[in-house]
């Protein structure tokens, strides 16, 4: 029994629209991630990493987070503390402000992160500027879209230039207190810390926030969490696109 020349072609159309879906997929998962879930979610990028093995965005960090706050956590005898009456404040932005305020004041990062950890939601976005005539990056992070921490790096600062940011913090915060440590943490008025670090290869000057008590017990949970697995365990997310595609 011969087949009826439609039903020869719906099935050609119906084969042919099964392979556009197919060879398609991906495009319109990835499309429906960023429109649905927000082009700066985790979902999405987690989407956009699973099927072009790269994320849509530069890092900001390339190293597992956890690295990032472990100076805060580091006992006090590694460096000296001091006590400011002045609050610590990282630029114009509030701690607490939406990851939406901070984009919304500079649409222009140069990266990117976000990515779910276990106790919460993580994003960075990071500017490039000047100061002193030497390059700086300037870091904001967010927990679940709150801003609680800041970062300023120089790379491989001259050592006049370090003198100078550590000498006008001092002065800003503590007075002009006399002290030629190059590591050092300021409690400020407003229960938020300045950490000042030399790591040989670059200056960071990070800001954080200790007002917030939800964000507070989140940033313990992930670091005693990270002590117990052991930090050199963890993997950055640069660190596993990278082992995937070498």
């Amino acid at each position: 029994m011969e087949i009826p020349q439609f039903i020869l072609i719906l099935s050609g159309v119906l084969a042919l629209i099964i392979v556009l879906v197919i060879w398609f997929y991906p495009v319109f998962h990835i499309l429906f991630a960023k429109y649905v879930f927000g082009k700066f979610s985790a979902r999405y990028i987690d989407v956009h990493k699973k099927y072009t093995g790269k994320s849509p965005y530069g890092y900001c960090i390339k190293d597992d987070f956890v690295n990032h706050i472990a100076s805060f956590y580091k006992k006090k005898s590694s460096f000296q503390a001091f006590k400011s009456d002045q609050p610590v404040l990282f630029g114009k932005i509030p701690y607490g402000a939406s990851f939406k305020e901070v984009f919304k004041e500079n649409t222009k990062p140069f990266c990117v992160n976000s990515f779910r950890l276990e106790h919460f939601e993580l994003k960075i976005l990071g500017y490039r500027s000047e100061m002193f005539d030497t390059e700086m990056k300037s870091y904001y992070y967010f927990i679940n879209n709150r801003f609680f921490m800041g970062e300023y790096t120089f790379k491989n600062p001259a050592d006049a230039k370090l003198k100078e940011v550590a000498l006008i913090l001092r002065k800003k915060y503590l007075n002009g207190a006399k002290d030629d440590s190059m590591n050092f943490l300021i409690n400020g008025a407003n229960e938020a810390k300045l950490r000042f670090e030399n790591t040989g290869f670059n200056l960071s000057v990070k800001y954080l926030d200790s007002s917030n008590q939800e964000i507070n017990d989140k940033l313990d949970q992930f670091w005693n969490t990270a002590i117990k697995k052991g930090i050199d365990e963890i993997t950055s997310d640069f660190e596993t696109e990278l082992f995937d595609r070498l």
